[in-house]
């Protein structure tokens, strides 16, 4: 009851009693108990949140870094798992959060500090700016990745300024942001737009300015692995185009250690090569990770896009003909 309090500040007695599995009236009990061995809980009146008075805090277990930064990020989609998770493993990860989190002020240093350890990439158009202008802004995306952790973390709403590149605009809108996934030397925020009221996938570098609000939210039931279903990397257009690619016994074993969220039906022939069979949804996305593959992959299926690939070859061929 102290870790849950400590982790969640203002949490109900219901919630406490479904938590430790007790009747609500035993929380009341537990509380009297605790406030005789001198842990200074309060609130507001029967039936409020508790929290707790002053700066009371368990003490802070001492994790490195690295420990720190894994603890932290890798968590954020362990709810998803529901009832899969084991009681103790739960229990065990609210002792830690909440020595980590003692309070907002200790919460806010903390992942910011994460920020300043996670390596991001550099956009090209970043070189545009000159010199007098970079040093203005160094080291903001950092701060705005911290800020970003926390909003998650707190389940707070973000006001960003976006660059949508498709269709090379700017505009201001608010995000929900569920989660924060890493690709490629990027990260993606997957959270609900309030713009386009649905969920979409947006690219952090792309964020120009990002505030934190008061405004809390609430995920429902959004389900990640729902989301990304079909999903080859992070794109997501709900296409589901199927794909039927031969690898060349050269190339077979490289594409087969490939690391993908989607798992295809792969097929190995006798002379080494294999035929991959695949649902994506974006199709356009998949072609584009083939490429690296050059002539050891063919597209079989669908026509669309073998037609699509030999007029992309054509171009090329033209380009360095020249």
């Amino acid at each position: 009851m102290i870790n849950l309090i400590q982790q969640a500040p203002g949490i109900k007695p219901k919630e406490l009693a479904e938590r430790l599995g007790v009747n609500e009236r035993l929380i009341y009990r537990y509380k009297r108990d605790l406030e005789d061995a001198n842990i200074p809980i309060k609130s507001d009146g029967y039936g409020k949140g508790y929290t707790y008075a002053g700066d009371f805090a368990m003490y802070p277990l001492d994790l490195t870094e690295k420990e720190l930064m894994s603890f932290t990020v890798i968590p954020m989609a362990i709810r998803q798992l529901g009832n899969q998770v084991p009681k103790e493993w739960l229990s065990a990860y609210e002792k830690i959060a909440a020595s980590l989190t003692s309070s907002r002020r200790d919460r806010r240093r903390t992942w910011q500090k994460l920020s300043e350890h996670i390596l991001l990439g550099t956009s090209l158009s970043t070189q545009l700016v000159n010199a007098e202008e970079q040093d203005v802004d160094s080291g903001a995306e950092g701060r705005d990745l911290g800020d970003l952790l926390l909003a998650i973390a707190e389940q707070r709403t973000i006001e960003v300024v976006y660059h949508t590149l498709s269709r090379d605009t700017i505009n201001r809108r608010k995000i929900d942001p569920y989660y924060l996934i890493p690709k490629d030397n990027r990260f993606y925020v997957i959270g609900y737009c309030h713009l386009k009221k649905e969920v979409r996938t947006f690219r952090f570098s792309r964020f120009r300015e990002m505030t934190l609000t008061k405004e809390t939210f609430q995920k429902g039931t959004f389900h990640l692995g729902k989301y990304l279903e079909n999903v080859w990397n992070i794109e997501k257009k709900d296409e589901n185009v199927r794909f039927v690619v031969r690898f060349s016994a050269d190339i077979s074993r490289y594409v087969l250690e490939e690391e993908v969220a989607v798992k295809p039906k792969v097929t190995q022939n006798e002379d080494g090569s294999i035929v991959m069979e695949v649902t994506v949804s974006s199709g356009d996305e998949f072609l584009r990770w083939l490429m690296q593959y050059g002539p050891e992959a063919e597209i079989v299926e669908p026509q669309h896009y073998r037609e699509k690939m030999r007029a992309l070859v054509g171009r090329w061929s033209r380009l360095y003909r020249a």
